[in-house]
């Protein structure tokens, strides 16, 4: 082998020893966008349990809103209880059960 030789393959050696990190990062790379189920395989699935917290939300709300409606309608049809003695129960019921839908479907 002559000198030349020798020197260029010292040369490219040393610039390989300087880079190796970067070599190694980019192979890792490389091989992660290769095989995205790996890249992937540690991260939870936050849209499915995005989704079931607005199912829960959404729930919920529909409960409050129906309880409310429903107590409503009961005390000023079978009572005889004027509409004004339990307007704040309803609205109140109203608005927790559809603020908690719209957040349902903001979230979802």
């Amino acid at each position: 082998m002559n000198r030349t030789r020798f020197a260029l393959i010292q040369r490219a050696q040393q610039r390989a020893r300087r880079h190796s990190g970067v070599l190694s990062m980019l192979a890792v790379s490389a091989a992660l966008l290769a095989l995205p189920g790996i890249a992937q395989a540690g991260l939870p699935d936050i849209a499915g349990k995005a989704n079931t917290f607005a199912t829960w939300i959404g729930s919920a709300g529909l409960a409050v809103l129906t309880g409310a409606i429903s107590y409503t309608g009961y005390k000023t049809l079978a009572r005889g209880v004027q509409f004004e003695q339990v307007e704040k129960i309803f609205w109140g019921g109203v608005f927790l059960g559809t603020a908690a839908l719209i957040a349902a479907f903001a979230i979802s």
